[in-house]
């Protein structure tokens, strides 16, 4: 098992894109969840791409808050301004599970991700060196988990969870085919203390460092 490494960059992105009691959470700061990176590689390639599986990890950003005006999908209809915070000037580490779906992905990639995209935000550009091997996710180490990922033992194992020690559980939102609708999946959320590969782990939190 392994990991194609892309640098991620992006001049405003809004992780948080789920509405609760009328206003827009703030924007994830800590990591890109698995359901955020994923879904926007597969919308990318195709909905039949359903084995590209990838997480992210935020590097560097700065905060803005803006007003946007937001589209309900699902009812064909405007709601009211509301206040979100976005992150501007954003780099990222994307690491995406090789296997014959994904061996053959290009080096440079460019695709939309998250909140109001329909607005200009969330571009993002995706790449690698042309010489980068895949990397192995092994050996594991134990540490705290630096990514969100669905609590899903192929998922887990593409990306060398081999032993959850002590979970922190949240929820992800999986939308559905037509991104109108979907549904919550438990996930290991970041702090988890897990054995893993050390590049999906807080730098500060691995054994013996």
């Amino acid at each position: 098992m392994s990991l194609w490494r892309y640098t991620l960059t992006a001049p405003s992105l809004c992780l948080g894109e789920r509405t609760k009691k009328g206003t827009y959470r703030a924007s994830i700061e800590c990591c890109i969840p698995y359901s955020q990176i994923t879904g926007a590689l597969r919308a990318r390639y195709g909905t039949d791409q359903g084995h590209i599986h990838a997480v992210g990890l935020l590097t560097s950003f700065n905060r803005q808050t803006v007003m946007r005006g937001v589209r309900d999908r699902a009812a064909g209809l405007s709601t009211l301004p509301l206040e979100a915070e976005v992150l501007v000037n954003v780099k990222g580490t994307i690491y995406v599970a090789v296997n014959e779906y994904t061996t053959h992905l290009p080096t440079e990639i460019d695709l939309e991700m998250g909140a109001f995209r329909s607005q200009g935000i969330g571009r993002c550009h995706l790449s690698r060196p042309v010489t980068q091997r895949p990397l192995p996710v092994t050996p594991t180490v134990q540490g705290r988990l630096a990514v969100r990922l669905p609590e899903d033992k192929i998922v887990l194992r593409l990306f060398g969870i081999e032993e959850v020690i002590m979970p922190i559980w949240g929820y992800l939102f999986e939308p559905d085919e037509q991104h109108v609708g979907g549904q919550y999946v438990r996930a290991l959320f970041e702090g988890s203390i897990v054995h893993g590969p050390a590049m999906l782990l807080g730098k500060e939190e691995k054994d013996g460092q």
